[in-house]
């Protein structure tokens, strides 16, 4: 599980991974968030439209984990079956 914390890409927020057998979680890990912050890139103007700017990213953030689709990539499938081998 630790070499697919690796693998697997980023999101914008964070993806729990799980072993299962049967319906027993045997391993979990997460996999940590993209940290993407657009004020740090030279972002000029009023305090209240930085605010703004970070709350619309929170609340968008709060939605895509919920419509979010978490496939593994082939790349990311094939270099976790290589680990194990």
């Amino acid at each position: 599980m630790k070499a697919l914390k690796y693998v697997i890409p980023r999101k914008l927020y964070p993806v729990p991974a799980q072993a299962k057998v049967g319906h027993r979680v045997i391993a979990r890990e997460d996999i940590p968030p993209l940290r993407k912050n657009a004020l740090a890139q030279g972002f000029q103007g009023s305090l209240s439209q930085k605010q703004r700017l970070i709350r619309k990213q929170r609340e968008n953030k709060k939605h895509n984990v919920g419509f979010s689709k978490r496939d593994i990539p082939r790349e990311a499938f094939m270099a976790i079956l290589a680990i194990d081998a």
